[in-house]
């Protein structure tokens, strides 16, 4: 077997996909388990990476698909990972900041979305919450918003790599 054909379109979007499933089911058992409860960006990084599951998931099942189908399908991974480099970004950040200069905690997700509009709410979000700042849980001295970073890099440079195999 050749090391090339392992790293198919095909097979690069089934193991991404494994991967998301992997960070949500971790997500889950951190919450759960350890009682490690999400900020707002937090949850925003969960549903970006469960699109992006998704959207490898349909990339996997039609793989004999046309040149074009692959092209829209890499722009679309490109466009949920720079959004999750976005979020996990300005989370690693409020993390980083001196304690004395994190924003004031705000309101839950669900009171931001009852109360404002979609587009305000989400500004409230990325300028906010303190409570993201606030660093529960480490993995070799990396906290979750950090491995997050990682992993949506990643997922771009698979999105760069399917979509250069089209180009």
């Amino acid at each position: 077997m050749k090391f090339a054909s392992l790293f198919t379109v095909r097979k690069l979007n089934i193991y991404m996909m494994c991967t998301c499933f992997g960070l949500l089911a971790m997500a889950a058992y951190l919450q759960i388990v350890h009682e490690v409860e999400p900020c707002p960006l937090c949850i925003i990084q969960r549903i970006l990476i469960a699109f992006l599951m998704l959207v490898f998931l349909i990339g996997a099942v039609f793989r004999n698909a046309p040149k074009r189908f692959t092209f829209i399908h890499s722009l679309v991974v490109i466009l949920f990972s720079v959004l999750g480099l976005v979020a996990a970004g300005r989370q690693v950040w409020l993390q980083s900041v001196v304690v004395d200069e994190v924003p004031v905690c705000g309101p839950g997700l669900d009171f931001l979305f009852d109360k404002m509009s979609f587009t305000d709410a989400l500004a409230a979000i990325l300028t906010g919450p303190g409570s993201c700042s606030e660093v529960e849980w480490t993995l070799f001295h990396l906290s979750i918003p950090m491995w997050t970073l990682l992993f949506f890099t990643l997922f771009a440079i698979v999105g760069i790599i399917n979509l250069r195999r089209v180009a």
